[in-house]
């Protein structure tokens, strides 16, 4: 579960306003070699870019946006503990009605009438647990979940490579030194990448993976720092990446050697790097917006990307 914790150093600094992301111009096609991603951007100096991946066949096009609903989640979570009371605890009756699983229990005594229930809750709540994480979820509290950012960027970085390897991941075999320079010129590039994709809130019901992304490019928030983070993991696999969440916004943090001017936060024994991924205006990395900073100050959940 990701940690909770207060800003030990937060660096605010007096920026000057951010460039505003041109909406990329976003093609993709598919040929007998795969499926091609060519698009057309702007970085922050307000160079034309391109990039031109080729994924293989079908990774785009049967990408799908997860979508949770609880109703659906109960249902399923009240059919297996069905199945598991009639072979371990024929005692125990379980009913679903709506968001709501209710236990009932029949025993000779008050006593094992109680035990049952303690056991089936038990049961329910671990049973829980592992649905939500089929799902890619995490419990936030008693009654609420959200999608698992870090773990979801983790199990994209593979399907993410080809694109991190367009926009120039770190070579391997170079020296500290180097490795570290590469690795913040991929991150420049791929943080510019990432936040000129077109920012739209979406239904909390739902989340596009970072594939879903990149088929049809607009995305939350969270979605964006969750493509980010899954370029950087793919691009330097041993480079620190958390994403950090707040009231209403995600952002990441980066574990690169921090300039002067970079906007950190230090936590888990790293010092991280601020990025603001989600757009529209280009903020370089070690920079964030306004209202971020003030978020970050009222506390923030931080997760490492495995």
């Amino acid at each position: 579960m990701p940690l909770r914790l207060p800003i030990l150093a937060l660096l605010a600094l007096a920026l000057a306003g951010p460039v505003v992301a041109a909406t990329p111009a976003w093609t993709r096609t598919d040929t007998p070699a795969g499926e091609v991603l060519d698009v057309r951007w702007r970085d922050r100096a307000g160079a034309a870019q391109r990039t031109v991946t080729t994924f293989p066949a079908g990774t785009l096009g049967t990408a799908e946006v997860l979508r949770f609903a609880l109703p659906t989640v109960m249902t399923e979570l009240g059919a297996r503990m069905t199945a598991w009371a009639a072979r371990e605890l024929p005692g125990l009756r379980v009913s679903v009605r709506g968001t709501k699983i209710t236990l009932e229990a029949e025993g000779r005594t008050e006593a094992e009438v109680d035990h049952v229930i303690t056991v089936g809750r038990a049961e329910k709540d671990r049973l829980y647990e592992a649905l939500i994480t089929e799902r890619l979820l995490l419990r936030t509290g008693p009654n609420e979940v959200r999608y698992d950012h870090a773990r979801i960027a983790a199990l994209n970085a593979p399907a993410v490579a080809p694109l991190a390897a367009t926009l120039g991941a770190a070579p391997d075999g170079a020296r500290l030194a180097e490795r570290a320079f590469a690795e913040r010129a991929f991150a420049e590039r791929a943080l510019a990448f990432v936040q000129g994709i077109p920012y739209e809130a979406v239904n909390r019901d739902s989340f596009a993976p970072p594939l879903a992304v990149l088929r049809d490019p607009h995305a939350d928030c969270d979605e964006k720092a969750v493509l980010y983070a899954a370029l950087l993991r793919a691009a330097a696999p041993a480079l620190p990446v958390a994403i950090l969440t707040m009231e209403a916004h995600a952002v990441v943090g980066v574990g690169l050697p921090a300039t002067g001017v970079d906007q950190t936060i230090a936590a888990e024994g790293v010092t991280w790097v601020l990025t603001e991924p989600a757009g529209p205006a280009l903020h370089a990395l070690g920079a964030v917006d306004a209202r971020t900073r003030a978020a970050l100050a009222q506390g923030v959940t931080l997760a490492r990307v495995p």
